[in-house]
């Protein structure tokens, strides 16, 4: 086997050290140094946590500092940039959008990206979109664009569960009734997918111009201006037959930023729902619009029931789903799923008053982390490797951790 590295495909990314406001560094404070997972530069994983986290830790100790090293999502940290100082972030991508919020100090690594080829010798980009496939550091194959005619060619991520494979099949409807407009998809985990998403709008790359999201993330992209509103629809839309409290948890400062794709109930908690929204590094905000209008649209729900079988329409969208006989016909658990999610109030989720909203989430920035490190504790225990009592403690100290880094606690 031949191994090539394509010289033209060489990319220099600078991984850069950066500091929020002043710190002093001959001082007995105890340094915190934040970061995201990043694999494999940084990740939670104490026996790997990623060479970028291994050598601030060398630094630290060779400087003979009391620091540690944060794990807290990215959002959190960049909206907080203006009032916390004294703190260290790595890794962050020196972007024009970020430079003026932070003091940068040093680069940490330059990245020689290449890429491999066991066939023939690449040694370009366009070589590249001649491939059939391509690995891309080993989690995900990366499809090239199909040649086609089309004068646009909008790009969509989307989550890998029966819904949107449906969808997939049904893209070549789109096209047909868009001439000149053609859609490529990729179909993704959902750990996968939220990386990636979060990677392109962070970023500014536009690599997408339509993300599969869901409530959670919807108002905190919103508001940081992530997201284009959605105010124009057709009449044929008919926006005011999609379910009040869907479109409530798709909105901010009563603007749409995402349609619904589908939504489901859960057994004590309701109200997930993925959806469709525009990054706004987006070039093609209208074919895009055309499409996340259409694929939630009343008339792509019934192409589907008629394709697959009504059962597996998208549901919790529309109020008109419910009214439709084939539907109920097939469907005999629609009338309390649809009572479920009308009953639904994201900005009241619980009996009593509570400072946040969100139903079955938190909806804070630092949610996801929290989630994932309870996950983590929880998994230990459940194969044994933990007692209940200790997984319940570390889950609490790390949530505790997650919440003090980002200002919550005074």
């Amino acid at each position: 086997m031949t191994v090539l590295l394509g010289k033209m495909a060489r990319l220099a990314v600078a991984l850069c050290l950066l500091v929020l406001g002043a710190y002093p560094v001959h001082g007995a404070e105890h340094l915190q140094v934040f970061t995201s997972a990043v694999p494999p530069i940084a990740q939670e994983d104490a026996a790997r946590p990623g060479f970028a986290v291994e050598l601030v830790q060398a630094v630290l100790h060779e400087a003979t500092l009391d620091g540690e090293v944060v794990f807290v999502p990215w959002p959190r940290l960049l909206d907080s940039s203006g009032s916390r100082t004294g703190t260290l972030v790595l890794p962050v991508p020196r972007l024009a959008k970020v430079e003026r919020d932070f003091t940068w100090i040093t680069p940490l690594v330059d990245l020689d990206l290449s890429f491999v080829s066991t066939g023939q010798e690449v040694n370009s980009l366009t070589q590249v979109l001649e491939l059939g496939s391509i690995l891309v550091r080993g989690q995900a194959v990366y499809l090239p664009p199909r040649p086609t005619a089309a004068s646009a060619a909008i790009r969509v991520a989307a989550v890998n569960n029966r819904e949107f494979i449906h969808l997939q099949s049904a893209i070549k409807d789109f096209e047909a009734s868009n001439p000149g407009v053609s859609v490529e998809i990729s179909i993704l985990q959902e750990g996968e997918l939220r990386d990636a998403i979060a990677a392109d709008v962070f970023s500014g790359s536009g690599r997408y111009d339509v993300i599969a999201i869901g409530t959670y993330e919807t108002p905190i992209w919103a508001k940081k201006g992530w997201l284009r509103p959605i105010v124009e629809f057709p009449a044929s839309y008919d926006v005011d037959n999609l379910m009040p409290s869907v479109k409530a948890a798709l909105s901010y400062e009563d603007r749409l930023y995402a349609l619904p794709f589908y939504a489901e109930s859960s057994v004590t908690y309701l109200l997930w729902s993925w959806a469709f929204a525009i990054p706004s590094t987006s070039q093609k905000f209208s074919e895009a619009l055309r499409f996340i209008q259409w694929a939630t649209s009343k008339s792509y729900i019934q192409a589907i029931g008629e394709r697959f079988g009504w059962v597996v329409a998208p549901p919790g969208t529309r109020q008109s789903t419910y009214r439709d006989p084939r539907y109920r016909a097939s469907a005999p658990f629609a009338d309390a799923v649809r009572d479920a999610i009308v009953q639904a109030d994201p900005t009241r989720p619980t009996q009593h008053a509570v400072p946040y909203k969100g139903i079955q989430y938190v909806a804070i920035p630092e949610f996801q982390a929290v989630g994932t490190r309870v996950g983590q504790e929880m998994a230990k225990f459940l194969t044994g490797k933990t007692t209940l009592d200790d997984a319940l403690f570390r889950a609490n100290a790390a949530t505790t951790e997650i919440m003090n880094a980002a200002g919550y606690y005074k």
